[in-house]
């Protein structure tokens, strides 16, 4: 399974999250539907570095993770990410570098399954019978989970999972990109243009694109992580603003969202400028720090084929 890259099925998974009350992260665990698209944990190998440690990498995250036997102790090397080796205990808060149990209690989650698992109680699972299972809507659940494997089958397999580095200030991404990394309560991520506007030009110019697909498409759009403030008070396209109609030469009225996707280069420029008012007289933000932002949005659109 781990030499072909493959998946094998599960019906409990875990993150990392941020506790709204406390700010601390902390250990959850879900349970999820054999029908969920949900229910797939990837299987690695890892690689052996000497006697007595092992490293995984993968694409998907940042740095590599390392565990030693001898020294009981997981890490991450050049990462930013929070890691959890879960042996079995009721979820905590958890920072790197986190101990690795005895290959005896690793939580040895999930085996390969090819027939179709029996019923999962949708009730929490008492403490004293494992983890605790939280039975919650997922939907917007982003796991980032593996089960490593040693090729040679010398160390027990162990099941990690890894959290995204927190969203930075003025941090420019794809949208779909800042899905799942907490924002701190410090910030909210703004489409720049806005995802309606793009929705609206995505409609208009491949008519034949079904609704799933273009909502795939305007997690493809440049966005910037902003004060909270900013993005509520000055985003001109936050909370419906864009809904606002103006009277065109011809009289006619036309909402802003649609005005924007009539020109989405436009808008962007549009959309930034009234951002970076606030920014520069409320944060102080410096004019080439706007306009490196402002470089930035242009050039993660125009990869994805937007203008």
């Amino acid at each position: 399974m781990a030499r072909q890259n493959g998946t094998v099925r599960t019906r409990v998974r875990f993150r990392i999250e941020e506790d709204p009350e406390s700010g601390e992260l902390v250990s959850r665990s879900y349970e999820v539907g054999e029908k969920s698209g949900l229910d797939r944990v990837r299987v690695r190998f890892a690689k052996q570095l000497d006697k007595e440690t092992w490293g995984f990498e993968d694409p998907s995250i940042k740095g590599t993770f390392v565990w030693s036997r001898s020294a009981g102790q997981g890490k991450f090397e050049w990462g930013a990410s929070q890691t959890t080796v879960h042996d079995g205990s009721a979820g905590g808060s958890t920072t790197p570098p986190t101990p690795i149990p005895e290959p005896r209690s690793v939580w040895g989650l999930p085996n390969p399954a090819p027939e179709s698992l029996p019923p999962v109680p949708g009730t929490p699972i008492p403490e004293e019978q494992g983890p605790n299972i939280e039975t919650l809507p997922i939907e917007d659940r982003d796991f980032n989970d593996f089960i490593i494997v040693d090729p040679m089958g010398g160390v027990p397999a162990i099941y990690v999972y890894f959290q995204k580095a927190s969203v930075r200030d003025l941090e420019v991404d794809y949208y779909g990109n800042f899905e799942g990394r907490s924002r701190q309560g410090l910030y909210e991520v703004d489409h720049i243009p806005s995802k309606e506007a793009v929705r609206i030009y995505l409609k208009g110019t491949y008519p034949n694109l079904k609704d799933d697909i273009i909502e795939q498409m305007t997690d493809r759009v440049a966005a910037v992580a902003i004060p909270i403030e900013v993005h509520r008070q000055c985003s001109e396209t936050y909370g419906g603003k864009n809904n606002s109609k103006f009277r065109t030469q011809d009289g006619g009225l036309v909402t802003q969202k649609v005005l924007d996707a009539s020109n989405l280069e436009a808008a962007v420029d549009a959309n930034w400028d009234v951002n970076a008012e606030c920014l520069r007289n409320e944060y102080g933000v410096s004019d080439e720090k706007i306009e490196e932002i402002r470089a930035k949005l242009h050039e993660l659109n125009r990869k994805a084929g937007l203008y």
